[in-house]
């Protein structure tokens, strides 16, 4: 997850991550310089699999669309969201924290992205959501917690 105050900071940053062996990059719409980043990045550097982060309006959907993003991925779901990112044929990952948004990503056929714990209650769910939810496919936000080894990693199924 990458936030970016500068657009002329994308292309740079996603070169390095090439070099490192790094070909997928998060560039998130928190921040103005968020959709021109990806612009950049989609234009010039077009070995990299850029992604839209914290896409949470319909309106969005389209403009990352067209700045190249090749996936978006969104803090939650609203029907709006799923419906929008489906007629656009766009790979979509919500996130989710509850067994609820769980159930409705995987009603829609959505991989869901694990969020924190310290971002909600610690429940069991948030330690393993795969435990729960055979079938359902995760993506681990990649945040750990120094304190547990493993992480988000060792918990979840992708």
């Amino acid at each position: 997850m990458i936030v970016l105050a500068d657009a002329d900071q994308a292309v740079p940053l996603a070169r390095a991550l090439l070099a490192g062996g790094i070909d997928v990059m998060e560039i998130t719409l928190r921040s103005e310089a968020g959709l021109k980043s990806i612009e950049a990045v989609a234009r010039e550097v077009p070995q990299m699999q850029v992604s839209a982060g914290t896409v949470t309006r319909a309106d969005e959907v389209r403009r990352v669309q067209e700045a190249g993003a090749r996936f978006a991925l969104s803090p939650g779901m609203t029907d709006a969201l799923a419906e929008v990112v489906k007629q656009a044929r766009m790979p979509f990952v919500p996130g989710v924290m509850t067994p609820g948004a769980v159930m409705r990503a995987r009603s829609r056929l959505f991989p869901a992205q694990t969020l924190p714990r310290r971002a909600g209650r610690r429940t069991r769910h948030a330690q393993g959501p795969g435990v729960a939810f055979r079938g359902a496919a995760f993506l681990p936000d990649g945040r750990r917690d120094p304190g547990e080894p493993g992480g988000s990693f060792s918990r979840c199924r992708m």
